[in-house]
């Protein structure tokens, strides 16, 4: 009901859980700023941070397990596996580090 709403303001909207007691429920959202090819608005500073071009959200990339990965989120304050990444076959999300990407980075596309 609430994600259409949030799209048409450029927001991405993701349930993080909630609390219930008897008598009431708390709910916790994220609303998250997305750019017009619906990265979130910040990506690009972390991309920078880690050493990957600005441009690659959603870019695939060959693991050195031979997988095929998508990028979606980096994650800044881990200190060493940077880089979320979802499988391309099974759309599972894994936490890897950045070297995996800078090494097939000739293949990110």
């Amino acid at each position: 009901m609430l994600n259409p709403l949030a799209a048409q303001f450029g927001l991405s909207m993701k349930f993080e859980g909630g609390n219930f007691t008897e008598t009431d429920y708390t709910l916790s959202l994220k609303f998250t700023i997305l750019t017009d090819v619906g990265a979130p608005a910040d990506f690009a500073r972390k991309a920078q941070s880690v050493g990957l071009p600005p441009d690659c959200w959603h870019q695939t990339f060959i693991g050195k397990n031979s997988k095929r990965y998508r990028i979606v989120d980096i994650n800044t304050r881990n200190r060493k596996y940077k880089l979320i990444a979802e499988g391309v076959v099974d759309d599972k999300r894994w936490k890897l580090p950045v070297a995996w990407a800078t090494h097939a980075q000739a293949d990110l596309g």
